[in-house]
């Protein structure tokens, strides 16, 4: 057995597994181990040991979800299950929310109206898509907005994940915001074509070639 409060303490065993000459496996019983479930320690030990690691692909819930939800599948970001304390929920939410990412991760169906409450409060309204029971007989995908947080059933059933999407558009972006969009976006070391292209995606008003002249005006500035 693994999970997070005895993985530290197995890491020396499966180690010595290995020197034994023996091969192992970890298994997850729903979905791709380390993203839902505890491994990733274990993992970079074997690495770090010599031990050749080999993923098998399977089940993944984030994915699956991105790719029948209907909102702009990436750049995305990856939250796993949220902390259970409000403050530290909201932090997540609003540090992450900055990146213009979309937003994905796993909730249980007792925290989901509190949870989009809060993510409606640190993120503004986004869409969402609320993925139940993903690749099951009863699959189903709610969509909506955050600003209808309240309209959430509190009867849903089975295994969760939450997609949301990146902010909505409200109109041509302005000089000052696609500056701000550049600063952060310099910080990757892309070249500035990569760049102005990325930020062209995700604004509206603004071609890559219009942005393209900013980036290199700021680059001279």
């Amino acid at each position: 057995s693994l999970h997070e409060h005895n993985e530290e303490k197995r890491i020396r065993k499966v180690l010595a597994h290995f020197d034994e000459g023996n091969d192992a496996a970890l298994v997850s019983d729903a979905g791709t181990p380390l993203m839902s479930d505890p491994g990733y320690r274990v993992v970079r030990a074997c690495r770090e040991h010599g031990v050749r690691v080999v993923p098998v692909p399977g089940p993944s819930a984030p994915v699956t979800a991105l790719s029948g939800c209907g909102l702009p599948p990436y750049p995305f970001t990856f939250l796993g299950f949220l902390p259970r304390k409000e403050g530290q929920m909201r932090r997540l939410f609003e540090v992450h929310g900055e990146t213009g990412a979309t937003i994905v991760f796993f909730e249980r169906k007792s925290r989901l109206r509190e949870t989009m409450h809060l993510a409606y409060e640190s993120l503004g309204n986004r869409e969402f898509s609320i993925c139940r029971e993903l690749t099951k007989d009863y699959e189903e995908f709610i969509n909506g907005n955050l600003e209808e947080w309240s309209d959430i059933s509190e009867e849903l059933r089975g295994e969760i994940t939450v997609v949301i999407g990146p902010p909505v558009n409200e109109g041509p972006a302005s000089e000052e915001e696609i500056f701000e969009m550049i600063d952060v976006e310099m910080e990757s070391g892309d070249k500035p074509k990569i760049i102005a292209r990325r930020i062209a995606e995700k604004v509206e008003g603004w071609t890559a070639k219009a942005v393209y002249e900013k980036v290199t005006e700021r680059k001279r500035a």
